[in-house]
């Protein structure tokens, strides 16, 4: 399992593939193995993939305090300074992706490009709380179906998130233009 030292605390990190680097945040409660599912397994192939547990989850050290997203950022930012990363694509889930947004907003020229995978834009939250919302069906279908595979003793099958990535991803970027839109024009 390694582990580095990164704004004083060990955080647990997985890097695979080579080429251009990809650094993957998970969301909140989550850990590093929810990108090496689906996603990580493909990127590899053609990127230097590096996931990571945020402080206080999966295998990182948990400290008393420094849970905010300004912290985050700078064990972000120290990690890859420890790991010489230097312009990495920023990939990010739910908290993940609010660290990755941040980090962006404060280093602009270590990020050539980001990608915020259901982040917690106050634009977009009226979107989860739809009962029809596309993500919750997602969701809801993967946990019964890993729940049916758990009960029954039968091996959890690769399922392909592909369509389901591309859908959030692309009301996520719709809603989020709009709202930087309007920002931007007031």
């Amino acid at each position: 399992m390694p582990k580095i030292k990164a704004n004083g605390v060990n955080l647990h990190y997985i890097t695979v593939g080579t080429g251009p680097d990809i650094v993957m945040l998970h969301g909140f409660l989550g850990n590093l193995a929810v990108w090496h599912l689906y996603m990580a397994p493909i990127l590899r192939r053609e990127h230097r993939v590096t996931t990571y547990d945020l402080r206080g989850h999966g295998y990182s050290d948990v400290t008393p305090n420094h849970y905010t997203a300004a912290d985050m950022v700078e064990d972000l930012r120290c990690l890859l300074d420890a790991l010489s990363i230097e312009k990495p694509i920023l990939v990010g889930h739910s908290f993940g992706a609010d660290i990755a947004m941040h980090f962006s907003l404060l280093y602009p020229e270590r990020v050539p490009k980001l990608v915020a995978l259901e982040p917690g834009l106050a634009a977009l939250v009226h979107l989860r709380q739809d009962k029809d919302w596309i993500g919750w069906a997602a969701w809801v279908a993967k946990l019964e179906e890993a729940f049916t595979c758990w009960k029954t003793g039968a091996p959890t099958p690769n399922i392909c998130w592909n369509l389901v990535w591309r859908r959030l991803s692309s009301t996520v970027r719709r809603a989020g233009c709009r709202a930087i839109a309007s920002r931007c024009s007031t």
